[in-house]
């Protein structure tokens, strides 16, 4: 079987964990997220990294993307 580096995943959305203060900021991110071509992404969206750090705990996402201008980011 041949690897895809466009498949990765065999078809299954990336999970995604969104770090934004920014509702704003959020959505255009999903925009842009949603238009990629040959990949899904399920996001979960934090708006603070206190919050992201307890969800990360749990181990529930493949990558995460995260605002370096969070007001409480030093923990990160």
């Amino acid at each position: 079987m041949t690897s895809d580096p466009i498949r990765p995943l065999d078809g299954d959305p990336i999970r995604l964990l969104l770090i934004e203060d920014s509702e704003e900021e959020y959505r255009r991110l999903c925009d842009l997220l949603d238009a990629a071509r040959h990949v899904t992404f399920a996001i979960e969206w934090e708006r603070s990294a206190k919050d992201a750090l307890l969800r990360l705990g749990a181990g529930a996402c493949d990558v995460c993307l995260v605002d370096q201008e969070l007001p409480d980011g030093d923990e990160l």
